[in-house]
């Protein structure tokens, strides 16, 4: 039985204080705001949460404070992917306890497997955990890229339940649907949601949802019911939105927007560094804030 996460997974950003560390505070807020705007899961230490650059003990308070803000709302899914098979073992099995709903597992970068080794890599995690996993595969953050006949080896595999794609492409997911039908697939790129579900996507992994929540559901609501011209009308309205949040690397253009609109989420973590001001001012204009 595939696990179903809804169709609005929102990757979070991880809030920061002054000092640039965990604001639980900040968090609290964030997480009642994506719970009012549509997110049907949340996704903690991906990406967007800066996953690099946190610490073992601070990725278990996250999920720990996460699980007890959302109180059962919605599913909370973590980030415990890594380019170590037997590390993110040892990491998931520290945080097995915990009533996560499901694991985001990035395909494994730098040490660059072939796909062999990307299939042997996810069986080894799927073997020791009961929970779901969802793939991750963003070639452009990985330097490899999952093709399709692995991730149909992957499929079978009864935990591994969906794949988060972010090629920057809709072919695979097209390929997918007709070729996995029983695998969830999350489109990973809010710029490509509207192509993503006439190709029957399961949904989106998304950072605009943020801040579009609302605009997203209806937006899916609007395919769902075949409404596709009105859904492309207000998808063309916001994709110069959802493109502006990756004018610098992500999530440095979100955090500066959330942090505009009163979130207090704080800045980034090195390597990763603030926008300038300029640059703040040419994206508050094209999101409208």
């Amino acid at each position: 039985m595939k696990s179903v996460f809804g169709k609005i997974i929102t990757a979070m950003v991880t809030p920061f204080d002054q000092n640039n560390q965990l604001n639980l505070p900040a968090l609290k807020k964030l997480i009642d705001h994506l719970l009012k705007n549509n997110t049907s899961t949340i996704l903690v230490s991906g990406t967007t949460g800066e996953a690099p650059t946190l610490e073992d003990d601070e990725k278990l308070n996250l999920f720990e404070k996460t699980l007890e803000y959302v109180d059962e709302k919605v599913p909370v899914i973590a980030g415990v992917g890594t380019n170590s098979t037997n590390k993110t073992v040892n990491f998931m099995k520290k945080v097995e306890s915990l009533p996560l709903s499901g694991y985001l597992v990035v395909v494994p970068y730098y040490n660059k497997p072939d796909q062999e080794g990307i299939y042997q890599h996810y069986k080894q995690i799927a073997e020791n955990t009961a929970k779901p996993i969802i793939i991750y595969n963003i070639p452009s953050r990985t330097a490899v890229d999952l093709d399709i006949d692995t991730l149909k080896r992957l499929a079978e595999i009864k935990n591994i339940v969906g794949i988060k794609e972010s090629n920057k492409t809709i072919v695979k997911i097209k390929a997918i649907k007709e070729e996995a039908l029983d695998f969830k697939v999350y489109v990973g790129d809010d710029v490509l949601l509207y192509d993503a579900l006439k190709y029957n996507s399961d949904g989106v992994v998304s950072v605009a949802s943020h801040l579009y929540g609302r605009t997203i559901h209806n937006l899916i609501q609007l395919m769902r019911t075949k409404q596709y011209a009105d859904a492309l009308a207000i998808f063309n309205i916001y994709k110069p939105k959802f493109e502006a949040l990756f004018i610098k690397p992500n999530p440095i253009p979100l955090k500066a927007a959330l942090n505009k609109l009163g979130f207090n989420v704080g800045s980034v973590r090195l390597p990763l560094v603030e926008m300038d001001e300029m640059k703040k001012t040419e994206l508050f204009n094209i999101l409208g804030i």
